[in-house]
């Protein structure tokens, strides 16, 4: 018997004897459940990369920053939004706000990007990283304390309060790293996020 771990349950309920003395093996999509759980396995969420084109030639006068925020206490997004106002009145960069819009044109609007901003937070990346990633799209995000340790190939650049504005000067700055981190990026996503490898690994830890 497998059990996967998603979201908050195991955050707020925490485990349940009764149901893990019946588990052969645990998994969890969350990296932090490896903290509130004695024996449990992170595999990554399944996600395909070919439903979405990369782009990586397009190119622009000015740099456009996006970020979509659901919850914008949750992912930070008013210090992300002064931190690109403040970048503007140096450089030629423009703010993608993708808030309250339909999924079609969520996507559109995040296609095209030059760089997009995920969140600030506790959490790390989520879904909005996983799509623009597969769109080539450089992609800054905070990790989950551990996760660079353990996957140290990720493509993200890594974000907080005290290095967002530089390491957007750097994006921006810099058309060479730019599309380098686009290439790794899509690559990376289809390596550790497609479901064939996200099974393969659930076999492998079941030794099959």
């Amino acid at each position: 018997v497998i059990c996967c771990y998603t979201g908050s349950d195991l955050r707020t309920r925490g485990v349940i004897p009764a149901i893990d003395s019946l588990i052969d093996l645990n998994v969890t999509l969350e990296f932090d459940h490896l903290e509130l759980h004695p024996k449990i396995e992170h595999v990554f969420f399944p996600f395909d990369v070919d439903e979405f084109t990369a782009n990586y030639s397009e190119k622009s006068e000015v740099i456009r920053v996006g970020h979509a925020p659901t919850n914008r206490a949750a992912k930070g997004s008013d210090f992300i939004i002064s931190v690109i106002k403040e970048l503007q009145k140096k450089y030629p960069v423009e703010l993608v706000l993708i808030e309250n819009v339909s999924y079609a044109e969520s996507q559109k609007m995040k296609s095209g990007c030059q760089i997009f901003i995920d969140q600030i937070g506790d959490l790390g990346y989520g879904l909005n990283s996983l799509e623009s990633l597969a769109m080539g799209i450089p992609t800054c995000s905070c990790l989950v304390q551990g996760f660079e340790e353990k996957y140290p190939d990720h493509p993200f650049v890594v974000i907080d309060k005290l290095n967002l504005q530089q390491k957007l000067v750097d994006l921006i700055g810099s058309t060479e790293l730019r599309t380098r981190l686009s290439k790794s990026g899509r690559d990376w996503v289809q390596r550790h996020h497609s479901a064939v490898s996200v099974v393969q690994k659930i076999q492998q830890l079941l030794d099959l």
